[in-house]
């Protein structure tokens, strides 16, 4: 009868693979985030400087340029920009 002998995975090895679960993090991307769409900049200023571009409702960032300056446009940097419309806000019904 014969036993067979494995070497423990020792220091090093679980230092390797302790770096490797670190890193790989790095480099996933979660799902979520690479079709998050932002369709709308806050214009502070003149240049790319006085643009926030992290906006995902023209609410949103009109709430961020109220009391501050600025107006809000649509993203045109953003490759999945589709500024949808503003919704029409309904008209109350007229009884005749």
């Amino acid at each position: 009868m014969t036993q067979s002998r494995t070497a423990p995975i020792g220091v090093p090895g679980l230092a390797l693979l302790g770096l490797v679960f670190a890193v790989l993090p790095l480099f996933a991307e979660p799902a979520s985030a690479a079709t998050r769409s932002y369709p709308w900049c806050a214009i502070y200023g003149e240049g790319i400087e006085g643009m926030n571009c992290g906006f995902t409702s023209k609410a949103q960032c009109k709430a961020s340029t109220s009391g501050v300056g600025g107006f809000c446009a649509p993203n045109t940097f953003d490759s999945w920009a589709t500024a949808a419309p503003e919704p029409k806000p309904k008209r109350a019904r007229t009884q005749r």
